[in-house]
């Protein structure tokens, strides 16, 4: 399998998160994936694009104090020796905060 992705990144400024001055850091992200393989000795074949974006904050220190990120694909799953083609659309959302 691969995954060919360009991101890019951006640093908005210095608010509040978690008690704590951070820097905001945006991200978005568009990617292709392809590949193939076998799964108990079936082949099949994947292709599919996506896109994603994050929000991350870093205290002024450099630690990482939180953020969230959403990830969306459409796939195409194609098992070539029964003749069938599945479309698969998967989404992913994270939320990552600091506990006390």
């Amino acid at each position: 399998m691969s995954r060919r992705a360009v991101i890019r990144s951006t640093a908005l400024g210095w608010e509040p998160h978690a008690g704590v001055s951070s820097l905001r850091i945006e991200s978005a992200a568009t990617y292709d994936v392809s590949g193939a393989g076998q799964n108990n000795g079936q082949a099949f074949e994947l292709t599919g694009a996506g896109t994603g974006s994050a929000q991350s904050f870093l205290s002024e220190d450099g630690r990482y104090v939180g953020g969230e990120s959403r990830d969306s694909t459409n796939l195409t799953v194609s098992l070539p020796t029964q003749g069938l083609t599945i479309p698969v659309i998967q989404v992913m959302s994270s939320t990552v905060t600091l506990r006390p």
